[in-house]
């Protein structure tokens, strides 16, 4: 109680003291030194109305300083106790012009799990009309965190259908109308709810306002960064069923590729081709048999687009080779492509040597993604095809890897460690590592690393090279143990130091 007491006292003074950058400053340094526990215990004996009253008096220092006291005494709360006492206090929060009450205010909803949200935000359109505003607000991190919690309306649908079917469609109506990037953050919302379920897609579907996505992708305009933003929203519907199934009913496929072809010959469509292929790959890692048979065009550009000048558009070609290969079905369909596929993998070797940093990364763990073999789907003809693909990055890939491994560039050196992983599996591989002059010394040397990141890695390698039961045979039993040790120590094991006794030291 002496908590309650002292707060109290402090915030008693609030209407009437000169200097309320200093009690805030004293309540402040009160909650910091306080624990937990006695914040939970005595908080509910404490008002705060006296803050919120005084909150249009604050210069920006003070308006600083409260909210961090508020934020405080909130978090001793549970997000219920908070909206049951504070909702109308956090509804003004949104709607006041200064970031930081309306951080505050956001902070707390974005603490409510969906039951609660369902319950104190779901049904409350004042709150959510509140939400939808904070949309269009110019400051990047309060509209996001206002999306975020009204994201979780998919979990509402009898809430959601009001969106569209009451006052607040009006509002949403409204907002979408004030300029280009607060219409697709709309978008963006309306897919990623819709994208949470069947239900909800219909109902997101109902409002027309994917409908108008598609005209503002396939209309004659020239606002080439407007059509990007609606490939990449599309791109998100492809990670569902019900996603994927609505964008093949209304033959967005079709259309998307028929734009890839154009895009050859139009230099204002030659922009979207990085987001076209990211659309299609995005959809061939889940159904490679259905996009890749029926999109050739699109396949064909993606192995084409690894000799490409442009490091953006070779950069996403192998990250799309990746998401393809990543499967069994995948990487035999990439099979069938023969000396196409061959020369894809040779332009993967000449980005991994020749390129930026960022780019070489980039490509390295793409390349661990290609070379990927589950022990379920090993069998003679995957081996070789992953042998083969390796073997095409250069005359000596593993000699390639191991001294890219070796560069001073903390990125890189992470990168090539997950082509070791994506190998440990393959009996072809092992013997590449086991004859090397230097790779087991080098695995075992815990010296190498620095970072915790690294260390990590490097142990994830060992570890992936003592579940295959062909690695004693291969590195011999006295490596074998000290692969074997290495994995009971750990990651982050350090040798202890002897201690050497000076002259004088006695």
């Amino acid at each position: 109680m002496a908590l309650s007491c002292n707060l109290s006292s402090l915030l008693d003074s609030f209407p009437t003291t000169d200097d309320k950058l200093s009690v805030l400053q004293q309540i402040k340094v009160l909650i910091n030194s306080t624990s937990r526990k006695e914040l939970q215990d005595d908080v509910h004996n404490i008002s705060f109305n006296l803050i919120f009253d005084s909150l249009p008096t604050f210069n920006r220092e003070e308006m600083q300083i409260c909210c961090d006291v508020l934020n405080s005494l909130f978090m001793a709360l549970s997000p219920s106790s908070v909206m049951e006492n504070y909702s109308h206090e956090l509804q003004q929060g949104l709607t006041v012009r200064n970031q930081s009450i309306q951080t505050l205010s956001l902070s707390q909803l974005k603490r409510l799990p969906s039951d609660l949200f369902e319950v104190y935000l779901a049904k409350n359109h004042q709150f959510l009309s509140c939400l939808l505003q904070l949309l269009a607000e110019d400051n990047l991190q309060i509209a996001t965190s206002a999306a975020s919690i009204l994201n979780k309306l998919g979990d509402c649908p009898e809430s959601l259908q009001q969106l569209f079917h009451s006052d607040l469609h009006a509002v949403l109506d409204s907002i979408i109308k004030t300029n280009d990037v607060v219409r697709f953050r709309v978008y963006e919302l309306l897919v990623n709810i819709g994208n949470s379920s069947a239900r909800n897609l219909s109902l997101v579907i109902g409002s027309g306002l994917l409908e108008n996505l598609l005209n503002e992708l396939y209309g004659d305009s020239a606002d080439v960064l407007a059509k990007m933003n609606c490939v990449e929203l599309l791109t998100n519907l492809t990670t569902s069923d019900h996603g994927f199934t609505w964008l093949t009913e209304h033959k967005v496929l079709d259309c998307l590729e028929t734009l890839l072809i154009k895009a050859d010959s139009d230099v204002l469509l030659e922009l979207l081709q990085p987001g076209l292929i990211t659309f299609f790959g995005s959809v061939a890692r889940h159904r490679p048999n259905e996009i890749c048979s029926k999109y050739q065009h699109f396949l064909s550009k993606v192995l084409s687009s690894l000799n490409s000048s442009d490091m953006t558009l070779r950069t996403i070609g192998i990250e799309t080779i990746a998401q393809i290969a990543i499967t069994k079905n995948g990487k035999l369909i990439l099979k069938k492509y023969g000396s196409k596929m061959d020369e894809a993998m040779k332009n993967v070797g000449q980005t991994i040597q020749n390129c930026p940093e960022d780019v070489k990364v980039r490509a390295l763990s793409a390349f661990a993604s290609i070379l990927q073999l589950t022990a379920e789907d090993q069998n003679d003809e995957m081996l070789a095809l992953t042998q083969h693909w390796f073997s095409l990055i250069s005359s000596n890939p593993f000699n390639l890897i191991f001294s890219i491994g070796q560069q001073p560039f903390p990125n890189i050196r992470l990168a090539s460690k997950s082509i070791y992983v994506s190998l440990a599996n393959q009996r072809w591989a092992l013997e590449l590592m086991a004859h090397h002059p230097t790779f087991i010394e080098y695995l075992l040397d815990r010296s190498t690393e620095a970072s915790s990141e690294d260390k990590r890695l490097k142990y994830k390698v060992v570890e992936a090279l003592l579940q295959n039961s062909c690695t004693e045979e291969m590195f011999g039993s006295p490596n074998y143990l000290k692969l074997r040790l290495y994995q009971q120590q750990g990651p982050f094991y350090v040798q202890s130091q002897p201690a050497v006794t000076m002259e004088g030291d006695c």
